[in-house]
């Protein structure tokens, strides 16, 4: 156990790591205990928000749709980290055109990312852009 785990299991706080299947979200779903939910893609973090009902359960996601963004403004999802489609869908036409002319094309690049709550949303329109 990482010791996040450690300290979080030693708080009295329970870990578990399970896909976000639709049964696996049931048992959540109308829970009264609160549970925090961690998605790791726009998809799965719109169909959590969809599906949970109750107000105990915070959701987190990485990524972010026009979906995820309308969740946020309504309090479904607490935030995510979002990166810059707008830089992603550069670098992949300019990796192309150096594909295509022959050049080594870098294999990792690195970009902004920024972390989107209800209170920033509004000020991040030109980072979420083309999605806001």
């Amino acid at each position: 156990m990482d010791n996040l785990s450690g300290n979080i299991s030693e708080a009295g706080i329970a870990i578990e790591k399970k896909k976000m299947t639709l049964p696996n979200l049931a048992k959540y779903r109308d829970r009264k205990q609160q549970a925090v939910f961690i998605c790791s893609s726009p998809k799965i973090t719109e169909e959590t928000a969809d599906y949970l009902k109750s107000k105990n359960q915070v959701i987190y996601g990485i990524g972010y749709s026009d979906e995820v963004l309308q969740g946020i403004r309504e309090g479904k999802v607490e935030g995510v980290m979002a990166y810059s489609m707008y830089s992603f869908g550069i670098y992949a036409v300019k990796s192309a055109v150096y594909s295509i002319e022959g050049k080594k094309v870098d294999h990792l690049t690195k970009t902004k990312c920024e972390w989107i709550t209800q209170d920033n949303i509004n000020e991040k329109y030109d980072f979420l852009f083309p999605i806001y």
